[in-house]
């Protein structure tokens, strides 16, 4: 009887056994499930993150890349307070920048952009310029002026050294009516033309505005001219002093251009010396007629003639 018992006892055990088994198994298998739904729910957060585009842009400055940007503006307002600067010192004239800066736009899905250093690039290769007009001399820029008008000026006031403003204005009515001119009388000079020797050009250009210069500053520039080194020959009775004052030098300068004179300052006859003379940039040619009677000494020579006879004389040829 308690062997039946304990028979019976035992044979219900393994249905709880079985249960338990069971439940353990449908718990794993929820929390494969869960973690998978979980990982799949990660998945679709991270896709719809990654579908958010975002636009960069690249910068090229004549047509060199620079860097790139995440927005334009932080290269438009480093560029619009430089070019704002230059034109509160130079209020006059006409400045822009002077490259030529331009974007290319990408989208990305993660940004990398170099906003600093694009800046300091641009910065520090980029340059403002003003609209400007070179006085060309021999087919070489010498000057910068404001704008035409004021080069056509400093011609003006180049032959205005030689001639009056009246005079001038006379040459240049006679020259656009094309008349022909009428004789002058005797003793009268009249003036023909006032030009350059030079070939002189002027032609619209831009320019960093530092080197645009006035009016006057460009005619004194072009009269004065360039220095130029010049070897001279010592002659007999020279001293340092009249070779330097000779040449527009101090004795002092004469000696900085020949640094052995230091050393020796007694010159010989024929020693090389390097002086410095000012090189005139244009020259103004001046053309007059005159008209002017004037009485010419000869002298009277007598040659004697055996076929004439004595007391004869005969003139050869008047004065």
């Amino acid at each position: 009887m308690n062997e039946d018992k304990k028979l019976i006892q035992n044979s219900s055990d393994k249905p709880n056994l079985i249960t338990r088994q069971k439940y353990a198994s449908l718990l794993k298998k929820a929390v494969i499930t869960a973690l998978f739904l979980s990982s799949l729910s990660f998945i679709a957060i991270t896709s719809v993150a990654d579908t958010h585009l975002k636009t960069v842009f690249h910068v090229y400055m004549n047509d060199e890349f620079i860097g790139t940007v995440s927005d334009k503006n932080v290269i438009e307002d480093v560029v619009n307070i430089r070019v704002n600067n230059v034109k509160e010192k130079y209020k006059d004239y006409n400045i822009e920048l002077g490259n030529k800066i331009t974007y290319v736009p990408e989208q990305v899905f993660r940004l990398q952009v170099d906003d600093e250093q694009t800046v300091e690039k641009i910065e520090s290769s980029s340059s403002i310029k003003a609209d400007a007009v070179t006085i060309v001399i021999n087919d070489k820029p010498i000057i910068y002026v404001k704008n035409s008008a004021e080069a056509n000026q400093v011609i003006e006031k180049l032959k205005l050294q030689y001639v009056s403003k009246k005079e001038l204005m006379q040459v240049e009515m006679q020259k656009k009516s094309k008349a022909i001119h009428q004789p002058i009388k005797k003793n009268q000079t009249r003036l023909l033309d006032v030009a350059l020797k030079e070939k002189v050009s002027i032609q619209e250009t831009e320019i960093d505005p530092s080197k645009i210069i006035s009016e006057d500053q460009a005619v004194n520039y072009l009269l004065k001219g360039t220095k130029n080194e010049k070897i001279y020959k010592v002659k007999k009775g020279d001293v340092l002093g009249s070779i330097a004052k000779d040449h527009h030098l101090t004795t002092k300068d004469l000696i900085k251009l020949n640094p052995e004179l230091e050393k020796n300052k007694v010159l010989q006859i024929g020693q090389k010396l390097t002086v410095t003379v000012n090189q005139q940039l244009v020259n103004v040619v001046v053309q007059k007629e005159t008209n002017k009677v004037e009485q010419i000494d000869y002298k009277k020579e007598v040659i004697k003639d055996a076929s004439m006879l004595k007391g004869d004389t005969k003139v050869r040829q008047k004065g």
